[in-house]
């Protein structure tokens, strides 16, 4: 009933157009749902599926439905973001994917000729990234860690049940998780960037694309000497709390980037695309 008196409330308030075109979205909405649906269904008989964007392309493992389903919505409403990214990458280059989850930056990266560092804490979408990897034949270098500004352990929090974008908490492609402040469900290692850089554990970046749930300031702070180096060259990150947006981007700035603006995406969330000129 929700959907009809939205409807209904939109007639009202807006007009014949507004309502039509909300029942238009609408309705792309269903089409795109039910199309996932049936992709979700038929990669999970197959035991794989294969995404593109642009001339990138990558395979994943469809262990279950539900898993590969999370996939299809991300590359779907993710595909303005994922495009710029790739765009921005050229062969050579150091793609940090912070955040990773089940590899599908990474994995779409690596067809660009990028050399993959891929960083992701939870268990089991570590376990798919690295089928991921492993099936499009990647050698990358996957740190199950979270990104912070400290190295130690840090709470990791999910969420419980499922709804359309996320197959739910024990299940690869799970994105709801974030790190906290309290215990969680689970504890687990939190390393500061620079310092695997340091020790060689990582090389630095040349682009990275950051997407941690909320622990965006952390992970940055971490990751300040690389970021601040010149060789990196554009950074992508989500921000998942709205009024943090004006200090990240003087952050971007205050680490030398000559650009930080909110790049324009097909999805809800706010995404910074911080870059610096080339000479």
């Amino acid at each position: 009933m929700s959907v009809i008196s939205d409807g209904v409330a939109l007639l009202r308030e807006e007009g014949t157009s507004e309502f039509l075109g909300g029942v238009g979205r609408h309705l792309r909405w269903c089409t795109g749902q039910y199309s996932i649906w049936v992709r979700s269904r038929f990669a999970a008989a197959r035991g794989r599926t294969t995404l593109s964007v642009g001339d990138a392309s990558a395979a994943f493992v469809a262990a279950d439905a539900d898993s590969v389903a999370a996939t299809l919505r991300r590359h779907r409403s993710e595909r303005a973001q994922l495009a710029a990214v790739l765009a921005d990458l050229e062969p050579g280059d150091v793609f940090y994917d912070v955040g990773a989850n089940t590899g599908l930056y990474a994995c779409l990266a690596a067809s660009r000729g990028s050399r993959v560092v891929a960083f992701e804490p939870y268990p089991p979408n570590v376990s798919e990234l690295r089928r991921n990897a492993a099936r499009n034949g990647i050698d990358a270098s996957i740190h199950e860690v979270a990104l912070s500004d400290e190295s130690g352990t840090v709470g990791f929090e999910t969420e419980d049940g499922t709804n359309l974008n996320d197959p739910g908490a024990d299940s690869p492609g799970f994105g709801r998780g974030r790190i906290t402040a309290d215990r969680g469900d689970l504890e687990v290692p939190a390393v500061r960037g620079d310092t695997l850089i340091d020790e060689g554990e990582a090389p630095p970046p040349t682009v990275v694309k950051i997407d941690v749930e909320g622990a965006e300031s952390s992970a940055i702070d971490g990751l300040a000497g690389a970021l601040s180096n010149d060789r990196c060259r554009v950074v992508y990150c989500e921000v998942h709390e709205p009024s943090e947006l004006p200090a990240l981007l003087e952050r971007f700035r205050d680490l030398g980037f000559d650009a930080a603006e909110r790049l324009e995406t097909d999805k809800d969330e706010l995404v910074v695309r911080a870059s610096r000129n080339r000479d």
